[in-house]
């Protein structure tokens, strides 16, 4: 994640992201991920939408933040998201499910073996807890 530096505001670092940045990434946060996740990722996404948005019941999201209606609950980045009862597709970075009173119904998580704990642990207690 760029950030400024203490003398010069418009200079930017690098920051390492740590694995909880991975779990809750910030709205401009960089994630690299391997070529074969970013292929799967979008594979699964064209076929979603392919297959679910002519409906104009559901919109299928990909490489986007949710955040959650629940206080103690930060925002997670997902691979990709079917969600139902939004007819309108927006250019999101973030969905908000309290602005839009709606869940997903399917959560696609590509697990990443550097971060394996993040999506089959964490995360998996974190959805049953948004159920």
């Amino acid at each position: 994640m760029p950030c400024p530096t203490p003398d010069n505001p418009y200079h930017l670092k690098q920051v390492l992201l740590t694995l909880d940045d991975a779990l809750h990434p910030k709205e401009g946060d960089f994630i690299v991920h391997s070529d074969r996740h970013e292929t799967d990722r979008m594979d699964l996404t064209a076929v979603l939408r392919l297959r679910l948005e002519q409906s104009r019941r559901v919109i299928v999201l990909s490489n986007v933040r949710i955040a959650w209606d629940l206080p103690d609950l930060r925002a997670h980045g997902l691979d990709v998201m079917v969600i139902p009862s939004v007819r309108k597709w927006r250019n999101w970075s973030t969905f908000e499910v309290a602005v839009k009173r709606t869940r997903p119904a399917l959560i696609i998580d590509i697990v990443s073996l550097d971060a394996c704990e993040n999506d089959v642990v964490i995360k998996v207690d974190h959805y049953a807890r948004v159920e």
